[in-house]
């Protein structure tokens, strides 16, 4: 994931610091410090990394104390969200430009979850063929205004 060869790769780094982006790192090590002093620290949190490449990728990072040969240390894992994080920018896209097209045609239309045909959205056009405010319809059953 970041792009190291080998595990010899890895702890041939001068300091793992170097795989947080530097925007990151005080914020990091702050929980990393914190830890090892036995003090509260988040557990699960999200992060910009640098792979080896330099290239950066945002991961979720899961840490918690562990005793080696009687000194704390910190386990952590991490795991790559970059893919997930670009799916969520392009559905908030995607929903913001479905709101555009929903309050500006002025063609009446309802949006409502197929499950239980409860009205999730409507746009100006359908509250006025319907003849009711937009907080009368949402949360409905569709069922109610046919």
């Amino acid at each position: 994931m970041l792009g190291y060869n080998n595990q010899e790769d890895f702890l041939a780094m001068e300091s793992t610091e170097l795989v947080l982006a530097p925007e990151e790192r005080e914020r990091i090590w702050g929980y990393h410090q914190a830890r090892l002093r036995g003090e509260p620290a988040p557990v699960s949190y999200d992060f910009w990394a640098l792979k080896k490449s330099g290239e950066k990728l945002f991961v979720n990072n899961r840490s918690f104390t562990v005793d080696w040969d009687g000194e704390p240390a910190v386990c952590t894992t991490l795991f790559d969200l970059t893919d997930q994080q670009e799916i969520e920018r392009s559905l908030a896209e995607q929903q913001h430009l479905m709101n555009s097209l929903l309050r500006t045609t002025h063609e009446g239309t309802l949006v409502y979850r197929c499950s239980m045909a409860l009205t999730t959205d409507v746009n100006p056009a359908m509250c006025e063929i319907l003849g009711r405010p937009r907080g009368e319809i949402i949360g409905k059953t569709v069922y109610r205004f046919c």
